[in-house]
């Protein structure tokens, strides 16, 4: 009888023992300090990502633009022998010595002229430019001065002549000993130093 209750009573003690040992199994959160460690300002630049090698690079300069050529004096091989003095000189170009004006500039004649008057008015003198003088013209080397006059237009300015011949420019000649206007229409020619005009 007494052995039966010794065992009832560590039966029971062992039921409270594990009851007192028992509890929730939930195993609280570890403390957020704990487990996260901050990161200084050094860490965070030796971490930061490089940068996007796919980014253009710097904008370049444009290299400068070549200097332009600058033009040439050269008109044909002319060698223009006159002054701004002169009202008419001669040149050396490729249809041989011609007349030319102080500037260097081919002068024409006109087979409708006929030596006589201009004929060569509006439409025409626009293309042909008559060369007109103030005064007595002057002649410069190799300038037969006996041939030398003037001839007076419509609007009274004094037309140069050379041997009876009215003397023009072209307008489409841009240089001096320039002879673009050779036989246009086949009536305006160069004119030597004698006063003939070249028809070449």
């Amino acid at each position: 009888m007494n052995g039966t209750r010794i065992v009832g009573a560590l039966v029971a003690s062992f039921v409270l023992v594990a009851a007192g040992c028992g509890g929730d199994d939930e195993t609280p959160d570890a403390s957020p300090s704990e487990t996260e460690t901050p990161m200084d300002d050094e860490s965070v630049a030796e971490t930061a990502p490089p940068e996007d090698a796919s980014e253009p690079p710097a904008e370049q300069t444009d290299p400068p633009a070549d200097e332009p050529e600058e033009p040439s004096d050269e008109s044909d091989g002319a060698d223009v022998q006159v002054d701004s003095s002169s009202s008419v000189g001669i040149a050396e170009t490729s249809l041989g010595t011609i007349l030319v004006d102080g500037d260097g500039m081919t002068l024409y004649v006109f087979d409708s002229d006929d030596q006589g008057a201009s004929t060569c008015y509006d439409g025409c003198a626009s293309n042909w430019p008559p060369v007109t003088v103030d005064g007595d013209p002057v002649g410069g080397e190799s300038i037969d001065a006996a041939l030398l006059d003037t001839t007076e237009r419509d609007d009274g300015s004094q037309q140069l002549t050379y041997n009876d011949w009215p003397l023009y420019r072209w307008a489409q000649d841009s240089a001096p000993g320039e002879v673009t206007g050779q036989g246009v229409n086949g009536a305006w020619w160069v004119v030597g130093p004698d006063g003939t005009p070249i028809r070449e």
